[in-house]
């Protein structure tokens, strides 16, 4: 079951991510309620369209500080929502482990410009060790578990092998912590893992020969 490319999830796979303490911080600065923020931000479809790229962090930003009367300065709005990631060290092995062997890999991810900028300039070591094959929805303008992102993926896939490389779905693995993502990527072709722990991982990975 070996394969021949990984695509790893950013949020709860290779970083911690929380919705609540980003609804948290967020309402802290603009003078709401979480519940009022999440019904803007999920609701209402800004989170969709920030993550889609369908419009810029300062545009985003200014709707929501329009919704709530809020005059604040850009700067301190981006880190209150951006700066939500914490380390998950137990997988760093792996990683360093997947470069030293130039084992092909990527980074799948719902993400906006705002929190991808913030990660890899607070996370360096991440690009470090996943240099390339970023398939972000801001970028590609889909969202997992739509079927046009997971397209997008399996064409960057193939180009990073070579076009000596016979490349199938089911070459390629991807590694998500939520449910709606990993039957997406099922449903597309790819092997899948769930991420629930780092142990659960590692043993699937020894089926695969990839640990």
């Amino acid at each position: 079951m070996l394969r021949k490319f990984i695509f790893f999830d950013l949020g709860n796979v290779l970083l911690r991510f929380s919705v609540d303490v980003m609804l948290g911080r967020g309402s802290a600065v603009l003078g709401c309620s979480a519940d009022e923020l999440y019904r803007v931000i999920y609701e209402d479809g800004w989170g969709c369209r920030l993550e889609m790229g369908l419009v810029t962090e300062r545009e985003f930003f200014d709707t929501v500080c329009g919704k709530f009367g809020a005059d604040l300065d850009f700067v301190q709005l981006a880190e209150a929502f951006n700066d939500i990631f914490v380390e998950m060290d137990f997988i760093y092995p792996f990683l360093e482990n997947l470069s030293s062997s130039g084992f092909p890999r990527g980074i799948l991810s719902n993400t906006s410009s705002g929190h991808w900028n913030h990660v890899i300039s607070k996370y360096s070591y991440l690009t470090k060790w996943i240099p390339e094959n970023h398939v972000l929805s801001f970028r590609v303008g889909a969202m997992k578990p739509d079927k046009a992102i997971f397209e997008y993926a399996m064409n960057t896939a193939q180009k990073a092998v070579g076009k000596n490389v016979n490349l199938n779905a089911g070459d390629i693995l991807f590694i998500d912590d939520l449910k709606q993502n990993i039957e997406g990527a099922a449903n597309f072709g790819f092997d899948t893992i769930q991420f629930t722990d780092w142990q659960y991982v590692e043993k699937e990975l020894k089926k695969r020969s990839l640990k």
